[in-house]
């Protein structure tokens, strides 16, 4: 693959993870998210699980193949297009 193909992979799926919020999923419990008006501790932070950038590029790698690039493409157009 050339380095442009990886780059689109890597950019597809990490807007795939981004618009791929699941309906079903429960909120937070209130004691377990800390007020917006109160800033993290340092260890806090630490133990956050907060994802990266490789978390994503991560998951690109796994969730998109050559076989599957095509659909995959189409679905994001398809989520784009829905969202304006």
């Amino acid at each position: 693959m050339t380095l442009k193909s990886i780059a689109t992979i890597i950019l597809f799926g990490t807007a795939l993870t981004a618009c791929n919020k699941s309906s079903t999923e429960a909120p937070p419990a209130a004691s377990a998210t800390p007020s917006a008006s109160v800033p993290l501790s340092d260890e806090a932070l630490d133990q956050a699980q907060i994802p990266v950038k490789e978390d994503f590029e991560a998951q690109a790698q796994t969730a998109i193949t050559d076989d599957n690039l095509d659909d995959q493409v189409a679905q994001l157009q398809t989520e784009i297009e829905n969202d304006k």
